[in-house]
């Protein structure tokens, strides 16, 4: 009995419990608790509903909402099912889902129970045919009957479970198993009883007959209800008792682990032994059973019949969970199967999510669990042999503690359309404790690993100290230390907290000595081992070898010494005698890793606080790791440190989050708002990461990490539980009045629980009240059932509409109510509206959110209203928006389902054809980009209003940004040209600016001769009309004119106006092309430091997304710094992957760009000949694209020089100079003196031209002052 349930009046408890409790087990305390087992002249019924497998299965394709639904038939169909039975005299024994044991005792219990069974036939024809979400199902319902003498056990150590078996619950089973659906099978005995009283019997069934009429028997006079006077806590498990007794039992959706076992052999051992004997191995089993659920925390749920024995049901995670619950549920499993028991059993195990709560009408409930994972759970344990437990894969992966594992050919099973993926789990493995593979870097954590690594470099020198990491589940501590186990160079002592071995004194030392040591208490030399080791080291300790015996779990016979001791005293020595022996073993340098010390047992945590007194005088560094709720903390020594670690930074999550998904793609905004959901939590940001890739929708919360949420939520009070879950329904942040009117109106009792009781889980903010994190909110919002959901939802809708006025745009909040709680028109409505005010923002991710949930709206809409909405508008702003934010296969999946809704309007189709269009141009795919233009324009033939006007001069400009990305330079300017005609035909200002725009880079990459102040014109008209994405790009064309006319300082003052203008976009793509096309400046400038930050970001923000175009070109300027610094190799790896990246995407103007810059690096490295090969092949392939490699000329002249052709290489040098003069290019007039006087060709001329030049470099271009006035020079 738990310290809660102590303090609980009996009667209380009676009245709360009884319900929960059959009446057979409340009579047989109240008049014969001593008893355990008792015969019965009864009739059992025992009712299976069949249909159920495939509803299950039909449901579990609605994941949670399907399981709250089948909680919701369940109790429809069995509430009709059992009042019709309780009108008979039924009493129910075991609810088993989708089935039912009934007794019927007392005078005509055959006749009644028959009764009972017919009647329940008839309800099933009535309510059996079920509508449901998915579709419909018929349920039927087959029913065994047996009467006679019925084995009833009250048994168990921990408490008193009732058990039906013997050979008459086998009989009951096999009647049931004999009918088919719709039948009703009788034994021989209950038919001889049913036939003398005039009911018809048919055909024999298997080993029974069926009952085609059952006698008339009039129903009993109800029966009054009182309050037991016995203590039935006694009747229940701990668990189940403390959340019955807390207050109001809410249904809730919960993450649980569940295992079957069954025991079988009862039928034989009854036969030949009798009851007493029977019930004492089915008392063992039992008491197995309940002593491993307490001992691993987990409940033991219920029991139910089995043919020649019963199953047992254990789960972890329900009605509460402290963590980890499949290692406590295979843990429980193998303890119970493990022990010596005269019957026979198997167990299986799976994981999943249920719908958890009351079933049955209020006098006689059952709390329960109902979900596909139950039902395979069962399918498993069906699969297992005699003492093996048979798990899913899944349960196995989930679990902390580790077992050794026998896989399984994958089998078929009930209800599952693919075979199942499961094995054999057998003991706990002891390998080595520290973690093992391959693991992503460490990110964030340098002042830590600092301190860590000072600490063991002390501790070299021999000033030991010790260290406690502290920190929330999965922010890093185990992965901190693994970084330091890496630095430290040597292997560490690292002794893990076990959940499995909590129980058990010193566990974490039995395993260091057996894997370090080879001291393995299971070995029969183990005791030798022992005594030779500190005899051989510490001869002064040998008396005291009993008490070392005990912290390595060796059983040794006790010395005079040991004897002698008082016992208030002995354990102090064992501590004493054992830090000696440790500081005798481990004489060299040495780091002991205390990892999950909140899993320790607390004789294991003494003796770590023993060795942490003591480390001060060795050379070791003891590090322990607990999270905050731990009640061990670091003893308060002066050689003792504590370190807390906080969630990562947003751009360490961000690096950590890169290193997860490695090249998948994944678009800037999704990044951003993993990172943000997140909170910083390490093992939260990788879970999440890895949903992604395996198709989990994004915004569940993953299973392992609701575990560890939910285990800080259910230390809460039920009703501070549901203050917090009706919290979560208002969002991750509102106004704490509205909650407060939230919960007077959903009937909480606001005195039950207080605001001060969530701070752990939220706090006060600018806007109200907040979650602290992400998936807190989630996972408490996840909890409650969907009904209660959608009630609460329209609740703050109701609240927010009457508080609305002009001044606050509440439209995206009373989207999301209205959704949630079933009113599609107002969500459909809001959710438009929520879109376009977040666009005016630029809130793109707001946006995208709102447009989906209006399109969810509208699929919730009977198809009549549906239709009348043109969805492919929505589909189109949606394209819109995720063209803004980069995110090239959303925007296609958009475009694709516009197209598919498009009514007969061909300025329709060309709006989409034109966003198709850049589409595909974002994903590289020029030829599809052009083709989609061309289709557009077609559709707009014969056309001539003003918009079809204005999108015919878009689709030529379509034309142009793409011939100028192929390099197709002429035909860019033609068609700019042609878009600036159109444009100006349909008073398009913005059009007319972008041809402009098109038409200046097209010539500046030309080498031509470029106006200015028609650019400075179109930005003008930008400003007017407030478009800061014409803006944006006409700074960056401007720049790159300015960087291509040596005015590099200007260039970079509208490179940096171009971000700007982006980055209030929230267009981090083409910020990263900004920062790219700056740093391409700085490292001509020589600011290669600063360069190489700018690209690292610029490549951060480009990762995973489709803009390969854009990647190249930053990481080929990479390679350019890596050029700058000397780091040959790396640069031509970088230009390479450029080069191939840019070539599959048909950018040809970049392609002669990087090779020229591989030619370079060519050159540098030594291979003149090579270069000299490439730069001849370049220019003659540029001549067809136009790209401004002029001084490839330079190049040339210096590839000549190097392979003995001075003269013709210095004429080649002196025409580059010539070149670059005529031009206006300073840069590259000076990189030509500069090869000259590195020839020793510089002419006394050429000398006052460079000086003459220097200020210029300087003044104009930047340059620094060191690479224009060389040291030495």
């Amino acid at each position: 009995m738990t310290p809660e349930q102590s303090h609980v009046d009996p009667a209380q408890g009676g009245s709360l419990l009884a319900p929960y409790v059959p009446r057979l087990v409340v009579d047989w305390l109240t008049h014969a608790p001593e008893q355990t087992f008792r015969t019965v002249d009864g009739t059992g019924v025992f009712a299976d509903i069949s249909g159920f497998t495939a509803l299950t299965e039909l449901l579990a394709r609605r994941g949670q909402v399907g399981a709250e639904e089948m909680g919701d038939i369940l109790n429809a169909v069995f509430g009709e099912l059992l009042a019709a039975a309780y009108a008979y005299g039924a009493g129910l024994v075991k609810w088993g889902g989708d089935a039912v044991l009934l007794l019927f005792d007392g005078a005509g219990h055959a006749l009644r129970a028959a009764r009972a069974a017919q009647e329940m036939q008839r309800v099933m024809a009535r309510v059996g045919r079920v509508g449901t979400a998915s579709g419909r199902v018929r349920l039927r319902m087959s029913i065994g009957l047996h009467s006679g003498d019925l084995d009833f056990l009250l048994v168990g150590e921990v408490f008193r479970e009732l058990i039906v078996t013997g050979p008459g619950a086998t009989a009951v089973a096999r009647m049931e198993t004999a009918a088919d659906a719709g039948e009703i099978v009788v034994s021989a005995a209950s038919a001889e009883i049913l036939a003398a009283a005039g009911g018809v019997l048919g055909e024999q069934k298997g080993p029974g007959i069926l009952l085609e009429r059952a006698p008339a028997v009039a129903p009993l006079a109800a029966a009054a209800l009182t309050t037991p006077s016995t203590d039935l806590r006694v009747a229940l498990p701990a668990h189940l008792v403390d959340h019955l007794l807390a207050g109001e039992v809410a249904s809730e959706h919960r993450v649980i682990a569940v295992c079957f076992v069954e025991f079988s052999g009862v039928d034989a051992l009854r036969e030949g032994e009798g009851l007493g004997a029977a019930a004492s191995a089915v008392a063992d089993v039992i008491s197995a059973c309940q002593v491993a659920a307490q001992a691993h925390d987990v409940t033991f749920l219920s029991s139910d019949i089995y043919p020649d024995g019963g199953k047992v049901i254990l789960v972890a995670g329900a009605p509460r969970t402290t963590g980890d619950d499949a290692a406590r549920v295979l843990s429980a499993a193998r303890d119970a199967l493990d022990g010596d028991h005269r019957l026979s059993l198997r167990a299986g195990c799976n994981v999943g999510r249920v719908f958890a709560g009351d079933y049955g009408p209020p006098s006689r409930r059952v709390y329960s669990v109902t979900g596909d994972c139950v039902n395979l759970a069962a399918r498993l344990m069906g699969a297992a042999g005699p003492g093996q437990l048979v798990a899913s894969t899944a349960a196995v992966a989930a679990s902390r503690t580790r077992f050794s594992t026998e896989s399984l050919p994958p089998f078929a099973v009930k209800g599952k359309s693919e075979p199942v993926e499961a094995c054999l789990v057998g003991a706990v493995e002891t390998a080595s404790d520290q973690p093992a593979g391959a693991q992503l870097p460490l990110v964030g954590r340098v002042p830590e690993l600092a301190a860590l690594v000072s600490a063991w470099t002390a501790a070299q020198a021999g000033h030991g100290s010790a260290t406690e990491l502290v920190g929330e589940a999965g922010v890093g501590k185990s992965r901190l230390l693994s970084e330091l186990a890496a630095v430290s160079g040597g292997q560490p002592w690292w002794l893990n907290g076990d959940i499995y071995a909590t129980r058990t004194p010193y566990e974490p030392f039995q395993r260091l000595f057996a894997t370090r040591l080879g001291i393995d208490h299971r070995l029969p030399e183990a005791a030798d081992d022992l005594q030779a080791l500190v005899a051989g080291l510490r001869p002064d300790l040998v008396p005291w070898l009993p008490l070392i015996g005990v912290v390595t779990g060796i059983d040794l016979p006790e010395t005079a010494e040991v004897g002698a001791l008082d016992p208030t005293v002995r354990k102090a020595r064992l501590e004493e005698v054992t830090s000696a022996l440790l500081a005798e073993i481990l004489l060299e340098p040495t780091l002991l890793v205390f990892n999950d010390v909140h899993f320790m047992d607390e004789a294991s945590t003494d003796l770590l606080d023993r060795l942490v007194r003591d480390v001060a005088t060795r050379p070791w560094l003891i590090v322990a790791t607990r999270r905050p709720t731990s009640l061990w903390s670091l003893p308060r020594v002066e050689h003792g440190a504590a370190i807390a670690l906080a969630p990562l930074a947003p751009d360490d999550a961000d690096t950590l989050l890169s290193a997860a998904m490695g090249d998948a793609a994944l678009p800037a905004h999704r990044r951003a708002a993993l990172v943000e959901r997140s909170g910083g939590n390490p093992l939260y940001l990788t879970e999440l990461a890895s949903g992604l890739g395996s198709g989990v929708d994004a915004d569940a919360v993953p299973d392992t990490v609701e575990g560890v949420i939910a285990a800080r939520i259910d230390q809460l009070t039920p009703p501070q539980r549901t203050l917090l879950r009706t919290a979560a329904v208002l969002g991750m942040t509102f106004e704490a009045n509205l909650l407060d009117v939230l919960v007077l109106r959903s009937g909480l009792d606001p005195e039950d629980a207080s605001m001060a009781s969530l701070s752990e889980f939220l706090g006060p903010s600018r806007d109200g009240l907040r979650f602290h994190h992400h998936l807190v909110r989630d996972t408490a919002y996840a909890g409650l059932p969907f009904t209660h959901r959608r009630r609460l939802h329209a609740m703050a809708a109701d609240l927010l509409a009457q508080r609305a006025d002009a001044r606050t745009d509440q439209s995206e909040l009373l989207s999301m109510h209205s959704f949630h709680g079933g009113r599609y028109q107002d969500a459909y409505r809001y959710a438009r509206r929520a879109a376009e005010s977040s666009r005016k923002r630029y809130a793109n991710a707001e946006a995208i959110e709102s447009y989906r949930r209006a399109l969810a709206a509208a699929r919730k809409l009977p198809r009549a209203r549906h239709q009348e909405l043109d969805l492919s508008l929505v589909w189109e702003a949606l394209a819109d928006v995720y063209e803004e934010l980069g995110d090239v296969d959303a925007m296609g999946t958009a475009l694709q389902e516009a197209r598919r809704l498009l009514r007969d309007d061909p300025i329709a189709r060309a709006r989409l054809a034109l966003l198709t269009s850049i589409q595909r141009r974002m994903g590289g795919d020029y030829t599809g980009s052009l083709r989609w233009a061309t289709l557009g324009r077609r559709a707009l033939e014969g056309i001539s209003t003003k918009e079809a006007q204005s999108l015919r001069a878009k689709l030529a400009e379509r034309y142009a940004q793409n011939k100028m990305n192929q390099g197709r330079l002429q035909e860019a300017i033609a068609w700019a040209d042609t878009a600036l005609v159109e444009a100006t035909q349909a008073g398009d200002r913005r059009l007319q600016a972008a041809s402009i725009e098109i038409r200046a880079a097209s010539q500046s990459m030309l080498g031509l001769a470029v106006d200015i102040a028609s650019l400075l014109d179109a930005v003008h008209i930008y400003e007017t009309e407030h478009n800061d994405l014409g803006l944006a790009r006409t700074h960056n064309v401007i720049g790159v004119i300015a960087v291509g006319q040596g005015d590099w300082l200007r260039g970079l003052r509208h490179y940096e106006a171009s971000a700007e203008a982006y980055e209030r976009m929230g267009r981090h793509l083409d910020v990263a092309l900004q920062l790219a096309n700056t740093a391409e400046v700085l490292i001509f400038q020589g600011q290669l430091s600063r360069a190489s930050e700018q690209l690292t970001e610029a490549l951060r923000l480009l990762h995973g997304s489709r803009a390969l175009g854009e990647q190249a070109f930053a990481r080929g300027q990479l390679g350019r710094v890596a050029m700058a610094r000397g780091d040959l190799p790396e640069a031509q790896r970088l230009f390479m992957t450029a080069r191939t990246t840019q070539d599959e995407i048909g950018e040809h103007y970049e392609v002669v760009v990087l090779d020229a810059l591989i030619a370079e690096a060519r050159l540098l490295a030594g291979d003149a000949a090579a270069a000299l090969a490439q730069i001849d092949d370049t220019l003659e392939r540029n001549r067809k694209i136009g790209a401004p490699l002029d001084y490839l000329a330079r190049l040339r002249g210096q590839a000549l020089i190097a392979t003995g052709e001075r003269d013709a290489g210095l004429a080649a040098v002196r025409a580059s100079l010539d070149a670059a003069r005529a031009e206006g290019s300073p840069y590259d007039e000076w990189r030509a003196l500069v090869t000259l006087d590195e020839a020793g060709a510089l002419r006394d001329d050429d000398r006052s031209a460079l000086e003459a030049l220097r200020p210029v470099l300087v003044e104009r271009l930047g340059i620094a002052l060191a690479l224009v006035w060389p040291a030495g020079r």
